[in-house]
């Protein structure tokens, strides 16, 4: 029977699916926003409308539509949240690499790869749900360091992979292996993220219903 934790796992989007929504301009822009709107708000909700100069010429911007603050503060906070488990959870290899042809792009190969795995195995409760830590070192080095069952059954698997490489014709599978291995890692944190996200997401429908629908009423 499936533990709670994969059970969650199994829900969870993985963590390249989050990286799109993480490196997301109004997401990455969310902590400067949770300072931003309160000190905006302040200045500005006094305010029926707001004229500057631009060109020469002056602009009005009409402040009477039912903009809530607090809904918008909302947003920020939890895209802020959502920002900042991303960021400290999201294993590097993900948020760094998308294929292999990034890998090789940035110089980077079979030292990368082997390191990026035997780090983001250090911790097993991150990945305890899918796999345990001997099980996933062991493989990756008798698949992609040509090495038998037997030279990595002991504990010297960290020393050989430490001192492997990777074989150049499965540098790509190499690659697939560790990104498929670190997409699973921390479902608890990936719900939590995706969560906040989607959460900061409804604060945002919920000015853009009201303000339609102010706009609607006005018209008729």
């Amino acid at each position: 029977m499936p533990t709670i934790k994969q059970r969650v796992d199994s829900v969870a989007p993985i963590w390249s699916e989050i990286c799109k929504l993480g490196e997301h301009k109004i997401v990455r822009s969310s902590m400067i926003w949770m300072f931003v709107v309160p000190l905006a708000a302040r200045c500005l909700m006094p305010l029926d409308f707001l004229e500057f100069s631009l060109g020469g010429r002056v602009m009005t911007i009409d402040l009477a539509l039912p903009f809530h603050w607090t809904l918008l503060y909302g947003a920020a906070l939890f895209f802020g949240v959502g920002a900042v488990f991303f960021t400290a959870c999201c294993p590097r290899f993900i948020k760094t690499y998308a294929t292999p042809t990034s890998l090789r792009e940035m110089g980077k190969g079979s030292r990368t790869t082997i390191d990026s795995l035997v780090r983001h195995a250090r911790n097993p409760k991150d990945y305890n749900h899918i796999c345990d830590r001997n099980e996933i070192l062991g493989q990756f080095a008798v698949d992609y360091l040509a090495l038998s069952r037997e030279q990595v059954s002991d504990k010297s698997v960290l020393e050989r992979l430490e001192n492997g490489t990777i074989m150049d014709a499965r540098l790509n599978e190499a690659f697939w292996f560790v990104s498929n291995f670190c997409e699973h890692h921390k479902p608890y944190h990936r719900l939590l993220v995706v969560a906040s996200f989607s959460i900061g997401a409804l604060f945002l429908l919920a000015i853009m219903v009201k303000n339609t629908v102010y706009v609607l009423e006005a018209a008729i």
